[in-house]
Formats: C-alpha cells, sequence, structure tokens
C-alpha cells in the first residue's frame, strides 16, 4: 500500500540526533558547535 503523503502546515520540521544505543554523536564540543552552524544557516535559506 502506498505511503499517505505528509502535511506541513507548521512550517518547521523536529529533528533529533542519537547514536547507535545512544552513544554521543559528537567527538568534541568543536563539533557540536560546528553542526550547530551548519543546520542554524540551512534553517535561513
Amino acid at each position: 500500500m502506498p505511503t499517505r503523503l505528509r502535511v506541513d502546515l507548521a512550517g518547521y520540521h523536529h529533528i533529533i540526533n542519537r547514536g547507535v544505543n545512544r552513544c554521543d554523536i559528537f567527538n568534541s564540543t568543536d563539533d557540536k558547535e560546528m553542526f550547530l552552524q551548519i543546520l542554524n544557516k540551512s534553517a535561513t535559506i
């Protein structure tokens, strides 16, 4: 059976980042900060 279309009324999406077995996904605070900067840039386009 085909997948139903998603309706995007809110205008935003929730993002969850979690490693396998809930392990850390960033090696350092700098990695996390870089990820947040990239995410912020892509959200404002």
